[in-house]
């Protein structure tokens, strides 16, 4: 499944990055929305759905990431201040999306481009081509692999292979997260 993502470059720059950190184990583009509440700029109580960015499980902790340009912050946070605040210590703070997330035991964190050097996020997208495994289709194995899945969904990936110890499988897929991850099957990008 294709990671979708909103921005050209925040979010974008957010996959390349936890495709390489070994702490991320999962990550899911768009996965849910969520109720935000806080007052307007004028004082008024205001209510707003509000689709995040990633959801992020990681070794010690899960929850929600949120990528916004370094530009666009700067201008959210004169229109929506009780929304998106900038701590003294340069890191952003959504406090209605922090406090949803706290109800629930999970993390929230708005980032800011501006914690991407474009050259650290240039090397990564030119290296990711040695990273990933150059594994050709083979359409009898994702044949099978689809008619098994439709028969005996939910079933646990080492089942699945120590019943097809011949089949072909990759690590890390395009569109699937790091190495250190659990297998995938090879997806087509």
């Amino acid at each position: 499944m294709p990671i979708q993502f909103e921005s050209d470059h925040a979010e974008l720059w957010a996959i390349y990055q936890m495709k390489r950190d070994e702490d991320v184990l999962e990550y899911y583009g768009q996965s849910s929305r969520i109720l935000l509440s806080c007052n307007a700029k004028s004082g008024r109580r205001t209510t707003q759905w509000h689709t995040l960015g990633f959801f992020v499980l990681c070794r010690e902790s899960a929850g929600w990431k949120e990528w916004k340009s370094a530009r666009s912050l700067d201008c959210l946070m004169e229109n929506q201040p009780a929304r998106y605040q900038l701590a003294g210590t340069g890191q952003w703070h959504c406090p209605p999306g922090e406090t949803y997330a706290e109800h629930l035991g999970l993390t929230y964190r708005l980032r800011s481009s501006a914690e991407f050097h474009p050259l650290a996020i240039q090397n990564l997208e030119f290296l990711q081509d040695f990273w990933e495994p150059d594994v050709p289709p083979q359409l009898e194995q994702e044949a099978l692999v689809l008619t098994y899945i439709q028969a005996y969904s939910g079933t646990p990936l080492s089942e699945f292979l120590a019943l097809y110890p011949g089949l072909a499988v990759t690590l890390s897929g395009c569109c699937f997260p790091p190495a250190e991850c659990s297998p995938t099957f090879p997806q087509p990008c």
